[in-house]
């Protein structure tokens, strides 16, 4: 097999600050075929279903962290055998390799029919459930990968659970899933803070809101978990920011609360380099993209002051390219 990252194919780790999302990850659990968890940037995709992944004792997990590359079957498939045998490795049953460690493997077929018979064959003999998650599924673009995509989703044996985590909706056959309810579907509204965990997210935090100020931020950020954050950070930064003040000056539909509270980030940090690559992580987490660690700092409150600071909104309304 090609080698994998080891990045590539690890559970995330969760946030010191987690809010536990108790429902959730019960209709994660009620999962017995396919998991489709869709939703724009900033929604908490990857760290739910990466706390799912972790609370699990009696299912094994294999993550594949997905980009671009992945486009390329060769690279993507290698992964999935990389994640299945580290996720067996990890097993309480000891490490059952066969099939997934040697190199009998012939990547040049991977997605194609012989390949798929071979590793679903593989997988039916696995000694216990599995999950194969895999995340980021819009990076993947290529109409061929996403055909083998498709095809394994079809004929995926019976004790894989497959856990789609993605911006959009794949481009796979899932009406019948769906009628026949085998498919959970977490998306937005779902996904999306209700005031309990608003509150919970905003003490972690460090603030001391009053319940109007936090039903007042609940409401301006739809319960955008992103938002929230980005929210919780502008604040933290200065202890004499007006809270109140704060809270009214920005209004409106996620990508405007997302470019206040990024200029406001961004306006309140010294220019020291370490400081800047952390505000730019944050920006990242908004689905922004950094274009320069050394831009003008602006005392605008806008996409302008982002962008003149070294973010440039990269938005998640892409279509999948077939």
């Amino acid at each position: 097999m090609r080698p994998v990252p080891s990045s590539k194919i690890s559970i995330p780790e969760l946030l010191p600050d987690l809010v536990h999302r108790a429902e959730l990850l019960r209709q994660l659990d009620s999962a017995a075929d396919v998991a489709l968890v869709s939703a724009p940037a900033g929604y908490g995709k990857t760290l739910l279903v990466a706390e799912w992944a972790r609370a699990s004792t009696e299912v094994d997990t294999a993550w594949v962290r997905l980009d671009q590359d992945d486009n390329d079957q060769r690279r993507l498939w290698s992964a999935v055998l990389a994640s299945v045998a580290r996720a067996l490795a990890r097993s309480a049953d000891g490490p059952l390799l066969t099939g997934f460690d040697d190199r009998s493997w012939d990547l040049e077929s991977a997605g194609g029919p012989d390949f798929l018979a071979k590793l679903i064959e593989v997988l039916c003999a696995l000694p216990r459930p599995l999950r194969l998650v895999l995340d980021d599924l819009h990076e993947v673009t290529d109409a061929a990968t996403l055909h083998g995509l498709q095809n394994f989703l079809r004929d995926r044996p019976p004790n894989v659970v497959l856990v789609l985590v993605s911006r959009l909706d794949p481009p796979f056959h899932l009406h019948r899933l769906r009628l026949e309810g085998g498919l959970t579907e977490l998306r937005s509204n779902r996904l999306q803070f209700d005031r309990v965990e608003t509150g919970t997210l905003l003490r972690r935090a460090g603030l001391a809101l009053t319940p109007r100020q936090v039903d007042q931020l609940y409401q301006q950020t739809d319960g955008w978990p992103a938002g929230l954050r980005l929210a919780a950070t502008a604040a933290a930064m200065d202890a004499t920011t007006n809270v109140d003040w704060f809270l009214a000056d920005f209004s409106g539909d996620e990508r405007s609360v997302a470019d206040f509270l990024v200029g406001e980030v961004f306006s309140s940090l010294p220019a020291d380099r370490m400081q800047l690559l952390q505000a730019t992580s944050i920006c990242k987490q908004a689905g922004y993209s950094p274009i320069s660690s050394t831009g003008p700092r602006s005392s605008g409150r806008s996409v302008r002051t982002a962008v003149s600071t070294g973010c440039s909104h990269s938005s998640a309304a892409i279509s999948w390219r077939t």
